[in-house]
């Protein structure tokens, strides 16, 4: 501002006339050009918002679908096409991950194991780490490595499980370590099995609202009980 002023001291009135006029020129462009730019955020901000109105309503789509192929009245490779189709199409959206995760389970009522695994590599990696749903994933993808014939994968998958059932502010650390107990279970490794529901079990019964108890305490001592 004061650099202007000391500039328009020392201007002719003519000088004056043409400074105000050029400058008005500028500033009539800076203002055109701002409001080119409010005009176009606004655009980005209203096709955003449009795309994930969209990619919610295919998302709904597919959900209504895959409920329709759990009753034997659609084909799961109807859901998996057409989810992958909607992620494709809206892939930049909040909601891509979770078309993903429907045809990750629509591959695997096809026994397609390795195909979803990558799938749901591919959806993990689009979950935002603070969502809850972030663990529950995780969760199925370490399930899904122990499912795999590959040695490597195996052992990732156990010590991902082994870390999600011990993780405290995992939201879903029952539901892993039940599964735990059950891949020590069926790998002979009874004790394992044993300290792993017994552990989801103490936890559970130091709860006292019922609302919170676990069901997944609730297998494990059916699971410990069918053992004796």
């Amino acid at each position: 501002m004061k650099d202007i002023l000391s500039r328009l001291s020392h201007l002719k009135f003519d000088d004056l006339i043409d400074y105000a006029k050029n400058n008005l020129m500028i500033l009539g462009i800076c203002v055109g050009a701002l409001t080119a730019v409010g005009g176009s955020l606004w655009g980005y901000h209203y096709y955003k918002t449009s795309q994930e109105e969209a990619a919610h309503t295919v998302l709904f789509d597919c959900l209504a679908q895959y409920d329709q192929a759990l009753q034997n009245k659609a084909q799961w490779q109807d859901v998996a096409a057409m989810c992958q189709a909607g992620y494709e199409k809206y892939k930049s959206t909040a909601v891509a991950p979770y078309l993903l995760a429907v045809e990750v389970d629509a591959l695997l009522a096809q026994d397609q194991n390795q195909a979803a695994l990558e799938k749901l590599d591919a959806m993990i990696d689009g979950v935002d780490i603070q969502s809850p749903l972030y663990s529950l994933f995780r969760t199925k993808q370490a399930l899904l490595r122990l499912d795999s014939g590959d040695e490597q994968l195996k052992e990732k998958g156990l010590n991902e499980l082994e870390q999600l059932a011990s993780d405290t502010k995992n939201w879903y650390n029952d539901e892993a370590q039940f599964y735990l107990g059950l891949y020590y279970r069926e790998q002979g490794q009874q004790e394992k099995a044993v300290a792993a529901w017994k552990q989801l079990i103490a936890l559970n019964d130091n709860i006292t609202d019922e609302q919170a108890r676990s069901p997944w305490a609730s297998l494990a001592k059916d699971k410990i009980n069918g053992l004796s």
